[in-house]
């Protein structure tokens, strides 16, 4: 059995476009903020994708992962912690059965109270030039709920976009085993 993938981008063409205008003078003016920035929007597009996903596949789907890279990142957690449902106190089933996060921006992540509630395995893929980044994962890990099987996996030489050559292949074999082993 092997994986099927839906790449997704959680922002509208125009959406973009105005983040890469307000880039330009967002220093001008004080307060601005960028749609890739808006997780709580990130978020819901990516629960009401999920849903879709599940009540219009002629197949069905039964075990559903997230690969969020950067600000996208934050938004496969909040919505995983979304779709999962409370079976007992203090138990809950999950609805997203694995979750990777590429440089994720997991500082993003509002209220980390959730996290203490999931139980979803999630691997962290940094490269070792982002220094800052893997500092915000190892606290996002060690907030998480202590049953939650989680991972960093540093790639050598790799910066925060993997642009460096082998990279970004590293990237996707380490993400696909990851998926592997829990989906």
């Amino acid at each position: 059995m092997g994986l099927s993938t839906l790449p997704i981008d959680l922002l509208t063409y125009e959406e973009n476009e105005m983040d890469l205008r307000v880039q330009k003078i967002e220093d001008k003016i004080p307060g601005l903020v960028l749609n890739k920035f808006n997780i709580e929007l990130l978020t819901q597009r990516l629960v009401t994708i999920t849903k879709w996903l599940g009540n219009n596949m002629s197949l069905p789907v039964k075990n559903i992962g997230y690969f969020g890279s950067s600000t996208g990142a934050p938004a496969t957690f909040l919505a995983a912690s979304k779709l999962s449902k409370i079976i007992e106190d203090g138990v809950y089933d999950n609805s997203i059965k694995a979750i990777v996060s590429r440089g994720g921006r997991t500082d993003l992540i509002a209220d980390t109270n959730i996290l203490k509630h999931m139980n979803v395995p999630s691997l962290f893929i940094v490269g070792s030039k982002d220094d800052q980044i893997i500092k915000v994962n190892k606290k996002t890990m060690s907030e998480f709920n202590p049953l939650t099987k989680s991972k960093m996996e540093i790639i050598d030489g790799a910066s925060h976009l993997f642009e460096e050559e082998g990279k970004i292949e590293k990237v996707a074999d380490i993400a696909g085993n990851w998926f592997l082993k829990f989906l």
